[in-house]
């Protein structure tokens, strides 16, 4: 096989510059015959088996694959969609295109991934045979092979990461560690060997420092610097409320949360403030569970709720007794605090005679001392507030003041 590869080093650098930029090959496929070379803009494929090909193109790119220290030359090969090669590869590489890289140590380079693979989507080949006179670089793929590119780099340089590199997680949840591909891995937890962590991913727990010793095709090895994991106690969190859990229709309460550094509620009727605070001011018209994201800011949290029972036994219910309608903005309007909650409410206004000066159905906190847009006397008025049809009655005395 290896006089097969430095065969086809020689053979295709002498290949006339005659190729295409593109190699586009349409729904109607083609084949390629077992030992046959394909040419396309300076790379040649020679399969081992027949390789069928359909609704594919090939491109030759001038991007190189950014490694993290050494780069990939700058040239590399992307197919359309994957194909399934076993055969020989050659490529060639001008000085120009060598991205730092010394030619006699450069490697085939190939992925399975996607057009926007990165480094860590790359797997470092073995035997990779090079004619450096030639500007020539060839890859024996003695078994079937999925790949969507090709490129060559210095496989010395690499340097492994972790990522993430550094990570914080609440305890009882769980963070994935991934490294770049190998043919085998070993994962550490600080210096000890991990029994049984061998992909390339390794889903963690504990705290600790991470490394991972990657192995690839070729042998060598290289361990990556730690990744450190940091596991936080769990958040416990507490919600409480300053008047109990039942209040009277038109009460307000605040909603104490502690234990966490930020506080976050979830949207809900009768919230009156407090939204992103530990305290959350609500007067609700009906019973209500409020939710709040206790939050450490280090990737805990925890959601506590709380049930706030509503009584309709219209204690909140308070009416003036005076009236001075001057204008003051002070008394100017018969107010009853909280009657917004009671929509369902009807009141009737008379005089010392009996005789009704005022009467309205919902009640809106609007009368002036007026009949008919005429201000009344300065005398004491009595009012009767009926609240659900009848089933409640709040009744007594307005004392109107003019000056």
């Amino acid at each position: 096989m290896r006089r097969l590869l430095i065969g086809l080093l020689t053979l295709f650098a002498l290949l006339p510059v005659q190729l295409q930029a593109q190699l586009t090959v349409g729904a109607e496929g083609m084949t390629v015959k077992k030992g046959t070379t394909l040419s396309v803009d300076g790379l040649a494929l020679v399969p081992d088996v027949d390789l069928s090909l359909k609704s594919l193109s090939i491109t030759r790119e001038s991007i190189p694959v950014q490694w993290p220290q050494f780069s990939g030359i700058k040239r590399q090969y992307r197919f359309s969609s994957p194909i399934a090669y076993q055969g020989s590869v050659a490529m060639t590489f001008l000085d120009s295109e060598l991205n730092g890289n010394e030619a006699q140590n450069l490697v085939v380079a190939h992925t399975a991934a996607g057009l926007g693979a990165g480094y860590m989507d790359y797997t470092l080949s073995s035997g990779s045979i090079i004619n450096s006179f030639r500007k020539v670089i060839s890859q024996d793929f003695a078994k079937l092979t999925t790949m969507t590119g090709l490129t060559a780099v210095t496989p010395g340089s690499l340097l492994v990461p972790v990522t993430p590199a550094n990570a914080t997680i609440c305890d009882g949840s769980t963070i994935t560690l991934r490294t770049i591909r190998g043919a085998s891995w070993q994962w550490f937890r600080d210096g000890m060997l991990l029994p049984g962590s061998v992909g390339q991913e390794l889903i963690v727990s504990r705290s600790g420092n991470y490394t991972v010793r990657v192995v690839f095709e070729s042998g060598s090895s290289v361990m990556s610097d730690p990744a450190s994991v940091t596991v936080n106690t769990a958040l416990v969190g507490n919600l409480i409320s300053e008047r109990g859990t039942s209040i009277s229709l038109g009460e307000t309460t605040t909603l104490i949360a502690s234990g966490g550094l930020s506080y976050f509620w979830e949207d809900e009727e009768g919230i009156v403030s407090g939204m992103h605070t530990d305290s959350l001011v609500v007067r609700p018209s009906k019973n209500t569970t409020y939710k709040v994201v206790i939050s450490n800011g280090s990737g805990c949290n925890v959601v506590k709720t709380i049930d706030i029972a509503v009584k309709d036994d219209y204690r909140t219910l308070l009416a003036n007794n005076i009236l001075t309608p001057n204008g003051d903005g002070v008394n100017d309007v018969w107010v009853v605090k909280n009657l917004d909650l009671y929509p369902n409410n009807e009141v009737v206004i008379f005089d010392r005679a009996g005789r009704v000066v005022f009467k309205q159905i919902d009640y809106k906190n609007t009368w002036d001392g007026t009949l008919n847009g005429v201000p009344l006397p300065e005398d004491t008025y009595y009012y009767a507030l009926y609240i659900n049809s009848g089933k409640g009655k709040l009744t007594g005395f307005i004392t109107l003041v003019r000056d």
